[in-house]
């Protein structure tokens, strides 16, 4: 069996608006073959833990030791170092900055 292909540790911080200062939630790693599952993964903790968007710092994705990606409270893909989209593939609107489908899928290994 290889290893997953992706991997982020899940986590939260606290919303000092609602006089939280402490995480709110036990860590997590999620571990996946494709960015979607880790980003269904990341909507799955969110919802566990009835996680706000004040409570969800930039998570890092991993594939080996390399950050490729970062994910938002609302599951969105970040380029790690950048702050614009990664791709539209995981959200409902395009932004014109985005890396294709294309890119996408070279990350995760896959032919267009």
């Amino acid at each position: 069996m290889s290893a997953a292909k992706f991997t982020a540790r899940f986590r939260s911080v606290g919303n000092p608006d609602f006089g939280q200062y402490a995480p709110v939630s036990n860590p997590q790693i999620a571990t996946a073959d494709t960015l979607g599952e880790i980003v269904a993964a990341w909507h799955a903790y969110v919802d566990e833990w009835a996680l706000g968007g004040g409570n969800c710092p930039a998570i890092p994705i991993k594939s080996g030791k390399r950050v490729v990606a970062r994910i938002s409270y609302n599951g969105r893909l970040w380029h790690p170092t950048r702050k614009r989209p990664l791709s539209s593939v995981y959200q409902d609107t395009m932004i014109d900055d985005a890396l294709s489908d294309a890119e996408i899928a070279a990350l995760e290994g896959k032919r267009p």
